[in-house]
């Protein structure tokens, strides 16, 4: 286990994000302020203040100043608790801001990976931490992303765009606006979110400028960032020698060729990673990879040059969300420690902390059978297995079926999380 990090600021408090009470308690100790300044110029008449006689001005200014910081905060958290109103609709105004405070307040976090994977961790995170950081891949080049990224130059939004939405406290029709997609015409298969993240682009100078300005129209819970800038293109050797090129063509090959993958890498292999990505893992309370695919989704950002550093150096501890079924195309075949040993020769080393595995196999045999069918099958992660690795295998209820397909549950990735976290902090007082 690493060691955790010593004296943790509470950097909440200088957030827009601060509890009612105490954007309030700002604006009436400004007001106070402003009435002494008031009274030192009734008084500026007496010896003291004839030789003082600014300080009066100082005073009042300062005053000023603090009350209107109060009330700018206040309606700037009024305005943030009507935008997370999704996050109960029977819960009472006060019980929402307590809430929404208690968040301000959660552990930071930091979750890599992509897909939809990444989204469901992160719908599920938000309900317990507003201090979330995403780190998504920009190895994607299919589908509408693909089309964007070749006609306009720029990184391919899809992931991103899942996870702004996935992270949004927005209205549910605001997502459902983003994720339409056209069925007709020259825009037929993309999606708004990706033309809204396209356009911004192109307003705000890069992608990293343009999730930020999304994710304040958004509300969304923290932040999300593509771990490079750079035009990325992944490609992947597989056991029989060909090389494949292109995240999108890698699954097709492998399953066509029914040749395992051996290894991927980037190209350019010097691509430089966002400084924004470095400075959440150096500064993270928990890190979080995948879920998600692991040659295409998970892989990629730790391949990023500086990542995997960063992983090794960091006093958070890092936890491995294994996925719950293999995927025909990279991991057919695959049992838990099989996912863990190609993540970590990918990463150069065995420094993940806690493979966190799903102990629940409660989905109908039909269904089992009907995946079985497409070359799937549930990840096996057998105990005995896990001998010599090091990291801590924990399992946890991570299963539920949902419109007839094996999900992660959002519930069940957060608290298992959350208890994973607060372990690894009492094991580590218990080392002091």
């Amino acid at each position: 286990m690493k060691k955790t990090s010593g004296v943790h600021i509470p950097l909440a408090w200088f957030r827009p994000g601060v509890g009612l009470k105490r954007w309030v308690s700002l604006a009436i100790g400004g007001l106070v302020v402003m009435v002494t300044g008031v009274v030192l110029i009734l008084l500026q008449n007496t010896a003291f203040f004839r030789d003082h006689d600014k300080i009066w001005a100082v005073v009042f200014l300062l005053g000023w100043l603090l009350t209107l910081t109060g009330v700018v905060g206040f309606l700037w958290q009024t305005l943030r608790l009507r935008a997370g109103s999704s996050v109960g609709t029977n819960l009472t105004y006060a019980e929402l801001a307590f809430h929404m405070a208690a968040l301000d307040r959660g552990p930071n976090v930091v979750a890599i990976g992509g897909g939809s994977g990444l989204s469901s961790l992160l719908r599920g995170m938000k309900d317990v931490t507003s201090n979330i950081t995403a780190v998504v891949t920009v190895a994607d080049d299919g589908g509408g992303s693909g089309v964007l990224r070749e006609d306009l130059g720029i990184l391919p939004p899809g992931d991103v765009r899942n996870c702004v939405i996935a992270l949004s406290r927005a209205e549910p029709q605001m997502e459902e606006l983003l994720q339409y997609r056209f069925s007709e015409g020259t825009l037929k298969g993309q999606s708004m979110g990706n033309l809204l993240l396209a356009a911004m682009c192109d307003i705000n100078g890069g992608m990293v400028e343009a999730v930020a300005r999304m994710g304040q129209i958004l509300a969304v819970a923290g932040r999300v960032l593509p771990v490079s800038t750079d035009d990325i293109r992944l490609k992947a050797l597989l056991q029989d020698g060909s090389v494949v090129v292109g995240e999108s063509n890698i699954g097709t090959v492998q399953f066509r060729s029914q040749s395992n993958i051996r290894k991927v890498w980037l190209d350019p292999a010097d691509c430089v990673p966002v400084p924004e990505v470095l400075e959440a893992i150096a500064h993270a309370d928990m890190i979080v990879l995948g879920p998600g695919s692991l040659y295409t989704s998970v892989i990629p950002d730790v391949l990023v040059p500086g990542v995997a550093q960063a992983l090794r150096d960091a006093s958070a501890p890092v936890i491995y969300v294994m996925n719950l079924m293999t995927q025909p195309g990279e991991t057919e075949g695959y049992n838990g420690i099989a996912h863990y040993r190609a993540l970590c020769e990918h990463m150069g080393g065995e420094f993940i902390d806690y493979v966190m595995v799903n102990d629940l196999y409660e989905a109908p045999e039909e269904l089992l059978q009907h995946y079985r069918e497409d070359h799937a099958e549930l990840v096996k992660w057998e105990q005995e297995n896990w001998h010599g690795a090091r990291a801590q295998v924990v399992p946890k209820p991570l299963l539920k079926v949902s419109n007839g397909h094996i999900r992660h549950s959002y519930s069940g990735l957060a608290k298992g999380l959350m208890e994973l976290y607060r372990e690894d902090r009492k094991k580590a007082k218990k080392k002091k």
